[in-house]
């Protein structure tokens, strides 16, 4: 079979020949053709029979400005005509310790691909496309496995070594549909078994759940995968939820995800906020979250969502209740939260909420407070202790409706 690389890449690939070096294309962007599936502008080629990677640098320098990012790994980046490319020379990876980084990495000047392709994870990863030769190159039976939507591993003996392999069969089976082969369910619950996955930077294990829940139109998929695994308990506060609340955060989750939100990271925030909807407490949330990611913006937005979600169970509509759940929640998003639920009742309520909020000019942030210290001051009364509770008297009244200008604030002062 042939595969095109873009036209606008010719002139670099034909260089690349031209000066003796196999380029051999690999990795997501020759399985996203296979797939039929929209490309990436990510593109990752090896390189074989290249003697000298400074030599390399000298060869695309006329294209763009090459970076080199992984001296141990012969890895060189150009950025060119749209694409990130990543340059590589093959290489192999032998497990000497324990832990993520534990492995010895030996790049060559031109060993046979099955041999590089062995440290690879999954047979549909495991692929090369020899442009020189213009053949696909898979040792492996990778090609198969996508035709036949199964998710394989490469090598049982070495899939373990790696835990965030784990994480990564959820994410390819989420993405892609596909059935983990009973071999693959077998290791990783082995690998949750041996404890092996507390050696992973929770960094790590962030990204590929990003990776899970923003490039997967059914992320539900990985989580009940993760359940088969009899892993789920990795994630306390998610194993604790039961069937029922489990299923619908799963439902959400899904519809979320299929939902149109162009701010990839507000995104990944809701859907978040959708994974801790049935947690028991706050704490649980901080705790989840804090578990994976220092992002203080996300466990604001996260625990704020789950605060104002929870609200809705006892509210009572009018605008004042309204007004005081904007302190809570921005009102925009947690109607982005309510507008998948499975809860006929709670969707109808948020959409109600969300266009009186409007109204009320809430919806994006809380009510503004009319009357401050400095409108004190200048009617005359002196600064003291009692200050802030008289602030505080009134932004509860405004809240309430008892006035709606800063003229009317100074006449309720006034009663």
């Amino acid at each position: 079979m042939i595969i095109e690389l873009p036209k606008r890449l010719n002139p670099l690939i034909d260089t690349l020949m031209q000066n003796g070096i196999r380029p051999v294309l690999v990795g997501g962007y020759l399985r996203d053709i296979l797939l039929k599936n929209s490309h990436s502008k990510d593109i990752d080629i090896e390189l074989y029979g290249l003697e000298n990677i400074q030599e390399l640098i000298k060869m695309l320098t006329p294209f763009a400005n090459p970076h080199e990012v992984g001296k141990s790994f012969g890895v060189i980046k150009l950025f060119f005509e749209g694409y990130d490319i990543d340059f590589s020379l093959p290489r192999t990876e032998d497990k000497i310790a324990s832990g993520h980084k534990g492995f010895a990495i030996k790049t060559y000047y031109d060993i046979a691909f099955e041999k590089a392709a062995l440290r690879r994870d999954f047979t549909i990863n495991a692929m090369g496309y020899d442009c020189k030769d213009k053949k696909l190159l898979d040792p492996f039976h990778g090609q198969d496995d996508l035709k036949n939507r199964i998710l394989a591993c490469v090598n049982s003996k070495t899939f373990i070594q790696d835990p965030l392999r784990l994480f990564r069969a959820l994410g390819f089976c989420a993405r892609f549909s596909l059935t983990c082969k009973p071999e693959l369910i077998r290791l990783c619950k082995s690998m949750y078994a041996n404890n092996s996955l507390s050696s992973l930077p929770k960094e790590r294990i962030f990204e590929e759940l990003k990776k899970l829940l923003l490039r997967s139109q059914n992320p539900s998929i990985g989580l009940r995968l993760l359940q088969e695994m009899q892993s789920l308990a990795f994630f306390p506060q998610l194993n604790a939820l039961g069937k029922k609340q489990f299923d619908k955060n799963l439902v959400m989750l899904d519809n979320l995800a299929q939902t149109v939100i162009e701010d990839e990271k507000l995104k990944l925030h809701l859907l978040f906020g959708v994974l801790v909807l049935g947690f028991k407490t706050k704490q649980e949330v901080l705790d989840f979250i804090l578990s994976l990611s220092e992002d203080k913006k996300l466990l604001l937005n996260v625990s704020s969502l789950y605060e104002g979600y929870h609200r809705l169970n006892s509210f009572t509509f009018c605008d004042a209740n309204i007004r005081r759940l904007a302190l809570h929640v921005r009102i925009e998003y947690l109607h982005i939260l309510t507008s998948v639920d499975t809860d006929k009742s709670i969707k109808k309520l948020g959409e109600q909420i969300y266009q009186r909020s409007i109204h009320l000019q809430v919806s994006t942030q809380p009510p503004k407070a009319l009357l401050q210290g400095r409108h004190l001051l200048s009617l005359g009364l002196q600064a003291s202790q009692k200050f802030s509770e008289l602030l505080s008297e009134a932004y509860e009244a405004q809240l309430d409706g008892e006035f709606f200008t800063l003229q009317e604030a100074k006449e309720w002062l006034k009663l």
